[in-house]
């Protein structure tokens, strides 16, 4: 009863004043965060306060560990057999998964959830919607609480306590999420959190599918009482009005599936314009829909459907509308074809095309243009020009050529797969130049320094992977993103074996130009190279020109930090930030680039140019340098490949 908190607290007061004499007595008073913090009647003064905090990611792994090796000491004889399983729900639970359910694990409920249901089903199921179906249908079994059975106090299941088939209470909660994640506007609180589910919206649904005012009177009780899919919060209070009771699910991400699970059975024509084209709100409940009529209980028609209403033209009215469905058009279009590969959506060709047209596209939000670009990289997309080279021509400097984009993920993979990789030859001598000052002065070579290292990293297959080649954000599955996590040595090793390999595509495009093998030099530029291909230095500008307003402005030319996008994007996805005159992407942005002098007259660390993801627009300004050790790979750190005519 809400309205005697106040004696509560004052009983609880009490209790610690009169014990308190005792020096030995400690006091702990726990509750639902909601309730504390919004309803002043529940305050105890002088008491310290402190919020449990979500698991940690070592939290997380000490839960895993010591589940399975309590249930090892239980049965012994399936040690073996979680021990494996302790691995793989270790493995599955890394931010690489496809299912990212590391997102949800730091909640200690969940995370229980998710531990029973890989060790009872054998393992966690393929697809977040299904992972999400496997917890709804434990926490039904185990939504449990006490209650009075002929006569006696005793455990029982909600569905025993109200005796209506599964069917009965799922369609009820489902129905519970689509109206609570639609409210976003009202009893929403943070971005990450589920929405509160007042007590008026909740009887109102449960009448209908529970008829009995008793049963729904169980299912209250039950939310109150015990945790299970729907838990009590606390009170609101809205002015003129009485303070009502609030429900919430245990994550956002439940309440995103329950929802999705009642837009199963409305035709996407009659929400989809509603739900998605005004916001992203629903972006994650449409895809796990997706999910669902996929892999759950696949449905290819009603797929399909899906599909055709997202990309139809006809439904939006402006640009960023049609952005926020085709993304998600995208989004579906990879489930389908992971689902259904011998069956093509019949809006297939429409949504590629549009995702590749808003992928450069100078739309407000940069982070919608990426999420369409690496779709449609992901969908198969073909760079036409990848292993272009640009001339660059200077009447201060000797002409190069030099590679239209970064080297990309898809371009390093034949590096890592050739049988010659670790081969000493691409390792050794590779040329030194001093810093700046000394104007790029050839200094000899580095020697075998280049191959000692590789021999001390190497794996057992003779391979040296790039640092996040299994990164889903920086990784070989985005075979357009410029290559990242790699050391200034394995850069000099690609253009050596570049070099040796006159099949690769790249020799393809020089022998077009009229270059033979024999009479040009593959290797990283010096700094006075690499700013000659960005068009100079001077005035502060960067490599397409000038900005009236750079922070602004630069989400709309490349990928710096200001575009929020925290990760690489594909190299062509900013044709607008081409350089000036010589039209070579990414020379700001997106990846710093791997130089071949010295930064310090130390030579202890080599020179970078071209600014990142990670950094401001400031470092994106051709002018602008950077450094790191020549062993150090980082996840905004690449390369870009010049052809140099042999030295006569």
């Amino acid at each position: 009863d809400i309205h005697i908190r106040p004696l509560v607290v004052q009983a609880m007061t009490d209790f610690v004043e009169k014990y308190s004499r005792n020096s030995s007595n400690f006091y702990l008073v726990t509750c639902r965060t909601f309730s504390y913090r919004n309803d002043a009647a529940w305050k105890l003064t002088g008491w310290e306060t402190h919020e449990l905090a979500l698991l940690s990611r070592p939290k997380i792994e000490y839960f895993v560990n010591a589940w399975y090796a309590e249930l090892g000491s239980i049965e012994r004889v399936r040690k073996d057999e979680y021990e494996r399983k302790r691995k793989e729900l270790l493995e599955t639970l890394q931010p690489g998964d496809r299912r990212r359910l590391i997102d949800i694990a730091a909640f200690p409920l969940i995370l229980t959830i998710m531990a029973v249901v890989h060790t009872h089903f054998g393992s966690l199921p393929d697809t977040r919607a299904e992972v999400y179906e496997r917890c709804v249908e434990l926490l039904l079994i185990r939504w449990q609480g006490e209650r009075s059975v002929e006569g006696e106090t005793r455990k029982q299941s909600i569905l025993d306590a109200l005796k209506v088939p599964p069917t009965v209470l799922y369609q009820a909660l489902w129905e519970v999420a689509y109206k609570a994640h639609g409210d976003s506007q009202r009893n929403r609180r943070k971005g990450s959190e589920a929405a509160l589910v007042t007590e008026d919206l909740l009887d109102g649904i449960l009448k209908v599918y529970l008829k009995e005012r008793d049963k729904v009177e169980t299912f209250l009780e039950y939310c109150q009482s015990a945790n299970g899919l729907l838990m009590l919060q606390g009170t609101i209070s809205t002015p003129g009005k009485p303070s009502r009771k609030v429900y919430t699910f245990p994550h956002l991400t439940f309440e995103e599936y329950l929802a999705a699970r009642h837009l199963a059975d409305i035709d996407p024509d009659e929400y989809i314009y509603d739900l998605v084209g005004k916001s992203d709100r629903w972006h994650e409940a449409i895809k796990l829909l997706g999910e669902h009529l996929c892999f759950g209980s696949p449905q290819r028609p009603a797929m399909s459907a899906l599909l055709d209403a997202l990309s139809n033209p006809d439904v939006t009215r402006n640009v960023e509308e049609r952005a926020r469905m085709i993304w998600l058009a995208g989004d579906l279009l990879v489930l389908y074809q992971n689902a259904f590969p011998s069956k093509k959506a019949p809006s297939t060709e429409r949504i590629f095309a549009q995702l590749k047209e808003l992928a450069v596209t100078s739309l407000p939000d940069p982070r919608i243009r990426a999420e369409c670009a690496s779709l449609a990289d992901e969908l198969g997309y073909t760079l036409e020009g990848l292993h272009t080279f640009i001339p660059s021509p200077s009447p201060a400097a000797p002409a190069f050529q030099i590679a239209r984009y970064p080297v990309t993920n898809g371009q390093y993979a034949r590096f890592l797969d050739a049988e010659d990789f670790h081969e000493e030859r691409y390792w050794v001598d590779f040329p030194a130049f001093a810093e700046r000052e000394k104007k790029y002065k050839a200094m000899g070579n580095w020697s075998k320094k280049g191959y000692k290292w590789l021999r001390e990293n190497l794996d057992e297959r003779n391979k040296l992977l790039p640092r996040y080649w299994s990164d889903p954000r920086f990784g070989a599955s985005r075979r357009n993103a410029p290559v990242v996590g790699i050391s200034w040595y394995e850069a000099n090793a690609y253009c050596r074996w570049l070099a040796a390999h006159v099949e690769q595509p790249e020799w393809a495009q020089l022998e077009a130009a009229g270059v033979q093998p024999g009479t040009i030099q593959f290797r990283l530029p010096t700094e006075a190279e690499w700013v000659q291909a960005a068009g100079g230095e001077e005035g502060g500008r960067f490599a397409w020109g000038k900005l009236e307003n750079s922070e602004e402005e630069i989400v709309r030319y490349a990928n710096t930090d200001e575009s929020g996008i925290g990760r690489t994007t594909p190299v062509w996805m900013y044709p607008q930030g081409a350089s000036q005159p010589h039209k070579v992407l990414d020379m700001s942005g997106n990846v710093w680039e791997w130089q071949a002098n010295f930064r310090d007259d130390d030579h202890d660390v080599l020179a970078l140019r071209g600014g990142s993801w990670n950094h401001d627009h400031l470092f994106a300004r051709v002018a602008n340098g950077y450094y790191n050790l020549p062993h150090d790979g980082r996840n905004y750190i690449g390369f870009r490949v010049p052809v140099f005519p042999l030295p006569q």
